[in-house]
């Protein structure tokens, strides 16, 4: 049962739970939705044609929730159809493997102005039991508010959380909506982060407010050798919200500059150790690791919201990945990316470096 909240009377919030065979997390995402404080909560809760037991536990809510049981169409439909049903003038999409602290919405409400596009808020990294291992984004990273249209057109990219970390308004979710369902089968809130800000100001609220799970099975996580599909999955993402934010802008009579994802630590990243794991495979035949290493570290240097000592970190493994013999640079892609690879030494240093940048 919702707990009196002094915003009682603020605007009704719709928590969208997206949910694709996570079965073993589902109630717990449903149940943190159910429980927020702020009483004008409505939840819905769309099941992507799962194979589990999803559909019975959705079913066992009854009318506490309003369900959408289809067939499986990837996360861009299943927020096309979460959307479609909800009354929310603010519209929180929760992934079914991620939660909300109980006071979430009610810190959203508080936060929001009129006319912004969304708050966002940070979000505390757990793994798949539940343990926190961090947050994000990194404590030692500003979020972004205010104009973040013009962050995205200079940089391809602001300083935002996951999904679960996002409440849009119904009126910049409508602009940008529908989700393209192909380009973005996966990493629909993506899409939905690099477009609705240019229908409004962001709002940031700088404390955690729900938890964000990595794990094996999500394309946040690593399983526990290198998979260089991730990777190229990240490199087809990120050129495909490079597209969308071309187009959005034009909507809107601005112009997003070309390659502007090569200002994208992160998308530099993807593309350099994809390169050296497998270059037949790579999905980018005209890249070289000299012209991503220079990206890699300007991107990081000049682009990157992270501490100084971070962008240097980044900057020197762009480097290193990019001139050391392919097995010494995958040992650093594996430590970077891949949980439990790291040496004593290595791991020792990383909690150092955490301790120093916060």
């Amino acid at each position: 049962m919702n707990r009196p909240s002094a915003v009682d009377d603020g605007p009704l919030v719709t928590v969208v739970v997206n949910n694709y065979n996570y079965a073993r997390f589902l109630r717990t995402s449903i149940e943190s939705a159910l429980g927020q404080t702020y009483p004008r909560t409505e939840v819905v809760v769309v099941d992507d044609g799962s194979t589990d037991e999803s559909a019975a536990i959705v079913d066992s809510y009854g009318a506490r929730v309003r369900s959408v049981l289809k067939p499986n169409g990837g996360q861009g439909s299943a927020f096309n159809h979460g959307l479609a049903v909800s009354s929310g003038e603010l519209v929180l999409f929760l992934d079914s493997d991620d939660y909300l602290f109980p006071a979430a919405v009610e810190t959203i409400v508080r936060a929001y102005r009129p006319g912004a596009s969304k708050v966002q808020c940070r979000l505390t990294v757990v793994d798949a039991e539940g343990r926190a291992v961090g947050q994000h984004p990194p404590p030692d990273m500003p979020l972004d508010e205010g104009d973040v249209a013009s962050l995205l057109l200079e940089r391809g990219h602001y300083a935002t959380p996951v999904g679960s970390g996002n409440a849009h308004s119904r009126a910049a979710l409508e602009r940008v909506f529908p989700v393209p369902e192909e380009e973005f089968r996966y990493g629909a809130d993506g899409y939905v982060n690099a477009t609705v800000p240019f229908y409004g100001p962001v709002v940031a609220v700088d404390v955690p407010l729900a938890a964000y799970r990595v794990h094996e099975e999500n394309y946040s996580g690593m399983p526990g050798v290198l998979d260089v599909g991730r990777f190229h999955f990240t490199i087809r993402h990120n050129l495909a919200t490079e597209r969308a934010i071309a187009r959005t802008a034009r909507a809107v009579g601005r112009t997003a500059g070309p390659d502007i994802m090569l200002r994208y630590p992160g998308h530099v990243e993807a593309r350099l150790a994809s390169l050296r794991l497998d270059p037949a495979a790579h999905p980018i035949r005209a890249d070289r690791r000299a012209s991503l290493a220079v990206r890699g570290v300007v991107a990081s240097w000049r682009y990157s919201r992270a501490s100084a000592l971070r962008r240097l970190v980044d900057a020197a493994w762009f480097v290193a990945v990019a001139l050391l013999p392919r097995r010494n640079a995958r040992a650093l892609i594996a430590w970077k990316y891949v949980r439990g690879s790291r040496p004593r030494a290595v791991r020792a240093l990383v909690r150092q470096i955490r301790r120093v940048i916060g």
